[in-house]
């Protein structure tokens, strides 16, 4: 039997936790009052002192970057190019000021959403 691998976190101040020590640790700051101070915190040196409230700051800032930094295919692909950005914004403001937009110009995620909304020029 092969065991399972240590999943591990590695906080901001270089060092590599288990993921059930860091939720004992999140849990411990969040049931503390904020100005109660605990030894060492996620981005601070291991035996420096730091409140509750800015260990819980500094626990927040480290879930939001591995969230955004292991999304698949961020930052990737066509929807991120500013072009498709740019005709997606000026159809939102055109929908949103009723303004009639060809269906050329809306991109092609939004036109069948949009159908009825939309003119070709061979309506006219």
């Amino acid at each position: 039997m092969v065991d399972a691998p240590v999943r591990v976190i590695r906080l901001g101040s270089g060092r590599s936790v288990t993921i059930g020590a860091y939720v004992k640790a999140w849990r411990t700051v969040l049931a503390a009052d904020p100005g109660a101070m605990f030894r060492g915190s996620p981005c601070g040196w291991h035996g420096a002192y730091e409140t509750a409230g800015e260990s819980l700051r500094q626990f927040r800032a480290g879930m939001v970057e591995r969230i955004n930094r292991h999304l698949p295919g961020y930052g990737h692909g066509r929807k991120w190019d500013p072009e498709w950005q740019r005709a997606a914004r000026d159809v939102s403001r055109r929908m949103r000021d009723r303004i009639v937009t060809r269906h050329r110009d809306c991109p092609i995620e939004f036109r069948q959403r949009l159908a009825e909304r939309l003119y070709r020029d061979d309506d006219f």
